[in-house]
């Protein structure tokens, strides 16, 4: 068994978002179909003798208990009842603080590379616990499964079977939006909004596209709108923030639309633009 890992940590977005709720414990309850997609973060796992060591050449994560994935790595231990050994080396390519889900993918990462370094010594259920308490999208990055619908907090998944192939093009402002600020944020209201969606109806997803964070964002952070509108000219099926942002994408179904337009949002604008597809 190899005491070297190297992982491929997955950006999520959010095809949807419905915020359905507020629990007594303070977390709101969401309606959302996540989707993993082709952008991804290095994680590199080494067996050390002793304690969790975290590294980020570039700088722009925490290196210590303040990471999410170093948080992982320590529950992980405490749940198995094996003693800390490992440095964790992540090299980042996804936006921080940007809707994407990349600390959340990193921390699942880690919890996946130590099962496998140490052979899978936490039941199944286990880790999925540890990935609720470390945060809501963590349970979705630690299954195989790329397209799924999320309820509760987002942590109650139901797989799509087979999702349509989908490119995306994606625009970060290259500043950061607290998920906490967003939800602190968000007004709920008690007017029924009617919002129906099964899996058969994936095949015509750029007619769901809506998210309940998005006003709370783009009120603060107008550029939101400026984004979809540009993505929009340019030739998307839809545009939506993910998350609570600030990234935008761009959906489209044909490989080439999403090129022509990724390579003219990188010409005509400053932005971070990314060219990515389903996975």
């Amino acid at each position: 068994m190899s005491d070297y890992h190297i992982l491929y940590a997955p950006a999520k977005i959010n095809l949807f978002l419905k915020v359905t709720g507020k629990g007594a414990d303070g977390y709101h309850s969401l309606f959302t179909l996540f989707q993993k997609v082709t952008l991804f973060d290095h994680i590199i796992i080494r067996k050390a003798e002793k304690g969790i060591k975290l590294s980020c050449p570039q700088g722009t994560v925490p290196e210590d208990e303040r990471n999410i994935a170093y948080q992982a790595a320590s529950f992980f231990y405490k749940v198995t009842g094996l003693s800390p050994g490992v440095d964790i080396e992540i090299r980042k390519n996804i936006p921080v603080a940007a809707g994407l889900g990349g600390g959340s993918s990193d921390a699942s990462c880690v919890l996946n590379g130590l099962q496998d370094l140490y052979g899978n010594p936490c039941a199944r259920d286990n880790l999925s616990s540890i990935g609720s308490k470390l945060g809501a999208d963590v349970p979705f990055f630690l299954e195989p499964y790329t397209m799924a619908i999320g309820r509760g907090i987002g942590d109650r998944l139901e797989p799509i079977s087979s999702p349509p192939p989908l490119w995306f093009v994606l625009i970060s402002p290259c500043f950061p939006v607290s998920t906490k600020w967003a939800y602190e944020n968000l007004t709920l209201t008690t007017r029924k909004n009617l919002f129906i969606f099964s899996p058969e109806h994936v095949i015509n997803i750029e007619q769901f596209l809506h998210n309940d964070l998005e006003e709370v964002t783009a009120s603060q952070y107008p550029v939101i709108h400026t984004m979809k509108e540009y993505l929009l000219s340019y030739g998307a099926e839809g545009a939506l923030m993910t998350g609570s942002g600030p990234t935008v994408f761009g959906l489209f179904k044909e490989k080439e639309k999403a090129r022509l337009a990724y390579e003219r949002l990188r010409s005509d604008s400053d932005w971070a633009v990314y060219l990515v597809r389903s996975l």
